[in-house]
């Protein structure tokens, strides 16, 4: 249904099917000549690329499950960039990450006809991923409030905090008072019922105090 008024033209097919292009020919008196049919086309679907996955523990494998589909033909050929600078050719990849976090991943499918699709979704690994949230100073011998800012796909059984001054708790929002000035480093240890684990190391560091002192007037 669509026109050109070039003697070479680009058209992009939307569905699959076959199709006839006709070219029309037009002379200088303006009348239009019709050259008979010579070639057919015929246009194949893409594929629809999709993939799932089951969370896991940190240190475990990871199973990126292909689902993809396609109204005609068959996929034969996957390709997984995995987000960290790996990639895999398998049907259904096993990975594992060094680090939990989030990784984007990317599925590309080619169908027998030579057809290709991609789709990037974000995959979380990991089933319990640290975090928290603390304020960047706080005064000397005054309560400093700890946020536990863990997401974790089953609940969460422990925290284990270490406030970089020989001192800890088990809360999962501690408050902790400082009794000397300095720049601490805050810890975070947390583990769930599904026996996984994940941790932040000196995360972030608190100010206590003024450490530096202030400029004379």
């Amino acid at each position: 249904g669509s026109l050109g008024n070039n003697d070479t033209a680009t058209h992009v097919y939307t569905k699959p099917d076959t199709y006839v292009p006709l070219l029309l020919l037009k002379d200088s008196s303006g009348c239009l000549f019709t050259l008979p049919p010579k070639d057919t086309i015929k246009v194949y679907p893409l594929p629809v690329p999709k993939f799932g996955y089951d969370s896991t523990c940190s240190g475990q494998p990871i199973t990126l499950k292909d689902a993809s589909t396609i109204s005609g033909g068959k996929i034969v050929k996957w390709s997984w960039n995995l987000g960290d600078g790996t990639a895999s050719s398998a049907e259904n990849p096993s990975h594992i990450y060094k680090k939990n976090g989030y990784y984007p991943v990317t599925l590309s499918v080619t169908s027998n006809q030579g057809c290709t699709n991609s789709i990037t979704e974000s995959v979380k690994y990991g089933d319990i991923l640290a975090g928290f949230k603390v304020p960047r100073t706080g005064c000397l011998n005054s309560p400093v409030q700890f946020i536990d800012q863990t997401t974790s796909d089953s609940a969460i059984k422990s925290w284990l905090w270490l406030f970089g001054d020989g001192n800890t708790s088990t809360q999962r929002n501690p408050v902790h008072t400082y009794l000397k000035k300095g720049v601490y480093s805050i810890s975070l240890y947390v583990s769930n019922y599904k026996g996984c684990f994940d941790s932040l190391k000196n995360g972030c560091s608190i100010i206590i105090g003024d450490i530096v002192d202030p400029l004379a007037p």
